[in-house]
């Protein structure tokens, strides 16, 4: 009996020593968050109203696996999304529509009470397997995550237009590092693969297989203080349009302020017959000092001065970004929906106003020069409070000698209710330009509140 014990004590041993060796780390993490917004205006049309108020809950939780000691780790990331939006129709649409509101996403409403019934919006927001290459200080990773250029505005792959990639990342030296991914960003196939049948009697999708992104970025430090990131794109939607991205990304630290800026040129096929350039500029600075926090933003596109003279133009000059639903532009609320300026800790970004350079607000102009001031303050260790103000112009007029867009001005707080636990809330409001205007009458004004309880774990 005592040979017996000594044999499954030393076994025990051995296994307490080896097993580390092959055990994976597991971590259970995410958040849960409620959202809630209220706006008028925001087409900045009187007549054409859309006042709106949504609600809506998201849970995310997400699961992380490591082993051999961080060399390998896989993460998987769950949406679980349901929303009560209600808009209500009056004046001029009321008299079309007949009706006093429409409730979108029946199946998933009432996202505090329960829904009344149907599917909820589950699926995958992220998986991702990163793992160190042999031999090397660079890592590789596949999966639907995020792939982003270092601006992480101009390529940004978060959110909504996460799709399937593969890259490699790291370092190549001590002052030098690698990114470069491929990004597939769509489908291939006007027809459904089994039957052949057309959606709906339309054709969708991509008329070839060339749906995706190219990335490739080399950063290098010059000083202790400033990195300077060339990087080049190639981004294709299968339906004619090849864009080509040449940029030059640089983040320094110039006296108390933290500054990095981008410059991008672009060209190639804007479709079948027409060619495409243009250019882009950002420039993002901030400094703290004590409580204060100090932001100012400059966000530069080049419009086309031909688009509304001559429909036969060959050649479109305005910026245009990668594929798909990529290039959130962080500017006001209003205008990009994924705000930034006092939106850094403070602000939450608001449900709509679109999330991109031609899906929101700022599409709606041709081109675009905006310059954004903001600040922060902590009040507390607990409590900060924030305002900015955003002017809005168009690269190019309108045709009728008109640039100005609008001006806006947001006010927002944060408040860490618990060390998991904060509360977010923000107000912004856009004094309209008369850049696109009607000849007889003047833009309406817009404004937005927005509120979000988000509970980390």
């Amino acid at each position: 009996m005592k040979k017996l014990l000594l044999a499954l004590f030393a076994l025990a041993l051995v296994v307490a020593f080896t097993a580390p060796s092959y055990a994976a780390d597991f971590k259970y993490s995410g958040f849960f968050r409620i959202r809630a917004f209220s706006s008028n205006n925001l087409d900045r049309n009187e007549d054409m109203d859309d006042s709106s108020s949504g609600l809506d809950a998201l849970s995310r939780p997400r699961f992380t696996a490591t082993t051999d000691k961080g060399k390998i780790w896989a993460m998987w990331e769950i949406d679980w999304y349901e929303n009560k939006y209600r808009e209500t129709t009056e004046g001029e649409r009321a008299k079309k529509a007949d009706v006093t509101g429409t409730n979108q996403n029946v199946a998933n409403a009432n996202a505090i009470f329960g829904r009344t019934g149907g599917r909820v919006g589950v699926g995958t927001n992220r998986w991702v397997v990163d793992f160190a290459v042999p031999g090397s200080a660079l890592r590789a990773r596949w999966g639907r995550t995020d792939y982003t250029s270092p601006d992480g505005e101009i390529f940004d792959s978060n959110g909504s237009s996460r799709r399937p990639g593969i890259g490699v990342y790291g370092k190549l030296s001590k002052n030098m590092s690698l990114s470069m991914f491929m990004q597939r960003s769509g489908t291939s196939s006007y027809e459904d693969p089994k039957t052949g049948a057309v959606a709906g009697g339309v054709k969708i999708g991509s008329t070839d297989d060339n749906v995706d992104n190219y990335y490739a970025a080399v950063g290098v430090k010059v000083s202790p203080t400033t990195t300077l990131t060339p990087w080049v794109a190639l981004s294709r939607d299968g339906k004619g349009k090849s864009l080509t991205y040449a940029a030059l990304h640089a983040k320094a630290k110039v006296g108390i302020f933290n500054v990095s800026a981008t410059g991008v040129s672009v060209g190639g096929d804007a479709s079948a017959d027409k060619d495409a350039s243009g250019w882009a500029m950002l420039v993002r600075s901030s400094a703290s000092m004590g409580k204060l926090k100090l932001m100012a933003n400059l966000t530069m596109l080049s419009g086309d001065d031909e688009n509304w003279k001559d429909e036969g133009e060959s050649e479109v000059s305005d910026f245009s970004r990668l594929f798909p639903g990529t290039g959130a532009l962080r500017t006001g609320i209003l205008i990009s929906g994924r705000g930034n300026g006092s939106v850094n800790d403070i602000q939450t970004p608001g449900r709509v106003g679109g999330n991109g350079i031609t899906n929101g607000k700022l599409g709606k102009t041709n081109g675009a020069v905006v310059g954004e001031l903001a600040l922060a303050y902590a009040v507390s260790k607990t409590l900060k409070l924030g305002a900015g103000i955003h002017v809005y112009e168009s690269a190019e007029d309108d045709g009728m000698g008109n640039s100005d867009y609008g001006t806006e001005f947001d006010a927002g707080m944060f408040w860490k209710i618990y060390p998991k636990l904060e509360l977010r809330a923000g107000f912004a409001y856009l004094a309209a330009g008369d850049y696109g205007k009607a000849a007889d009458k003047d833009n309406d004004d817009s404004w937005m509140a927005m509120m979000s309880l988000r509970h980390a774990f």
